[in-house]
Formats: C-alpha cells, sequence, structure tokens
C-alpha cells in the first residue's frame, strides 16, 4: 500500500471549471494494472464544489483511456466516483457540491470512505439516482447529519438491494442527530422500509422543504423513529398530505416537546 500524503488534513477543490480529476497514477507500462492502493490516512475534511466537468477523484491511466470509456458507455455502466484503491480511512466530513456525478461509490470502497464519516452534504449533483445502496448503510455508524439539496433525479435516499426478492442489508443510522433535505423535486420518500428497530435513535431535527413528491413524513413503519425528535421543519412541500401516519396501536409521548413548523401549499 502506497500511503501517501502524510500530513494532509483538510483538501478543498472549488470553481475548476476544466478539471478532470483530482489525482491521476500514470505508469511507464500503460498496460499494467496499477494494484497499489494510496491511503489519505489523516484527512478529516474533503470538500469538492462547483467542478462541472470533473469526472473521478482519482484515476489510472488505462482507467480513463478512451477505448475503456467507450466500453462503459456502451455498457450503461456508472463508475463510482471514488475508487476502491483510494482509501479515506479518517475522513469526517465530506461535501459535495455541483459535481458531475452518477454515482459516488460502490460497496467495495464504500467502508474505506464512510467508516469514521460524522458530516455529509451533497447539493446540485444532478446525475445521482441514490445516495447510498442498502448493502453499504453498515459503514455508516458514525454519520451525524445529513443534508442533501438540489439533486433532481434523485427519487429515493437509499436504493434497496434485492437477492431472490429479499431486501439486502438492514438499514442503520445511530447517531444521526440531523436530516436537512431541500429543493428535491424528484425525491418520493425519505425512510427506508427495512429500518433496524433501533436505528435513528439520536435523531433530533429533521428538516424538510420544497420535495413536492413526498406525500407522508413519518408513514406508519416510522412509528416511534420521533421519541428523540426536536425539531420538525416541513416547508413548501405541495404534495404532503400527512405529517405523522401512527397506526392503532401506535402510542405518542404527549409530554415529549418538538418544535415544529409546518407549512405547505396545495
Amino acid at each position: 500500500m502506497v500511503k501517501a500524503f502524510s500530513q494532509l488534513v483538510e483538501i478543498e477543490v472549488s470553481e475548476c471549471s476544466s478539471m478532470k480529476k483530482i489525482m491521476s497514477i500514470e505508469s511507464a507500462d500503460s498496460g499494467k494494472t496499477f494494484e497499489e492502493e494510496i491511503e489519505f490516512l489523516p484527512l478529516r475534511s474533503l470538500t469538492l464544489q462547483n467542478l462541472p466537468t470533473i469526472d473521478y477523484f482519482c484515476s489510472h491511466e488505462s482507467m480513463s483511456s478512451l477505448g475503456t470509456m467507450e466500453n462503459l458507455l456502451t455498457a450503461n455502466v456508472s463508475t463510482p466516483f471514488f475508487s476502491a484503491k483510494v482509501k479515506f480511512s479518517n475522513l469526517e466530513t465530506l461535501k459535495l457540491s455541483s459535481v458531475n456525478l452518477k454515482k459516488i461509490w460502490d460497496d467495495s470502497s464504500a467502508p474505506y470512505l464512510v467508516h469514521n464519516l460524522t458530516n455529509l452534504t451533497v447539493e446540485d449533483c444532478s446525475g445521482l439516482k441514490y445516495l447510498f445502496s442498502s448493502s453499504m448503510l453498515g459503514s455508516l455508524l458514525n454519520l451525524k447529519q445529513l443534508e442533501i439539496s438540489k439533486c433532481d433525479m434523485m427519487e429515493e435516499i437509499i436504493a434497496t438491494e434485492e437477492i431472490n426478492g429479499v431486501a439486502v442489508g438492514e438499514v442503520l443510522f445511530p447517531k444521526l442527530e440531523a436530516i436537512i433535505m431541500k429543493d428535491m423535486r424528484s425525491l418520493k420518500t425519505i425512510w427506508h422500509l427495512n429500518l433496524s428497530s433501533n436505528s435513528l435513535a439520536c435523531l433530533k431535527t429533521l428538516e424538510v422543504k420544497n420535495c413536492e413528491k413526498i406525500e407522508k413524513i413519518f408513514p406508519e413503519y416510522m412509528n416511534g423513529a420521533f421519541a428523540t425528535l426536536e425539531t420538525l421543519k416541513v416547508e413548501d412541500c405541495m404534495s404532503v398530505q400527512e405529517i405523522f401516519q401512527v397506526g392503532d396501536n401506535a402510542k405518542i409521548n404527549q409530554s415529549s416537546s418538538i418544535s415544529h413548523y409546518f407549512n405547505c401549499h396545495n
């Protein structure tokens, strides 16, 4: 493993309209497969914004060749932005804004990217159809704040993966405290059906603004998920019919203190 950049704690790259990648790995033998890994061990914060032409964080020379790209396009394969060859073992804050993305990570590389992640912001990444796959969520045990906005194609936050009709991966966010979603015009649902019983046990803040296709904020299967909620804001969500869909056997703690704001124009 190549361990480079031993003192680099923060990276921010902004307003570079011609940039195609952050790092390029070249070898003398262009036909040789690059097997080594690069680890940004001390990196705590990564911000990439307003990079309209970027394709990858890191790529090998052969990966970015014309022939390889043509094969990927023909096969309709979305290549992850973060390669499995690059590891961010201690990354805590990740912000991706106005970046040309169709897929952020794959399941094999996700544990090395998000294991220690506490803050994730994704905005104006119009090519994304989902943020997480259900099978990678076991790596997000330390996530505390999630903010998503202006991802026009995204219909769901967590994509359900199935094997023989059975959902893969239990959804668990044990430390998540705040969820903020704004200007998500295609988003149909916030939550995932396969939630663990102790998921969202620390959730304090939920803000949903201008998400015009969401009909229910807390569906019936989310009963109990709002037990620790302190602030709830729902604004300009034209299709919302219910905030809390409570089942017959559900109980709401009337003594709980929730600061709420609802402003939905139909």
